[in-house]
């Protein structure tokens, strides 16, 4: 069984995936929504948000969705 601080190490190594599970489809929803109008190379088409410090979001845009930036 895991100590009491361990528990809590454990708890805050996972709290940043949790918190963000599904940010990212909400974000690109909701931006593709504001700007609907945009051309394809405009509109996302992914996010991936950051889990740990130091660590890039990643954005793909609709023209070409395998190209991560």
């Amino acid at each position: 069984m895991l100590g009491f601080v361990a528990r809590l190490n454990n708890y805050n190594n996972r709290l940043p995936a949790r918190l963000v599970a599904d940010l990212g489809d909400i974000t690109v929803a909701l931006y593709n929504a504001f700007n609907r109008n945009d051309t394809a190379s405009e509109l996302l088409a992914s996010i991936k948000l950051p889990l740990a410090q130091n660590q890039r979001m990643e954005i793909a845009f609709q023209d070409n969705p395998a190209r991560i930036l």
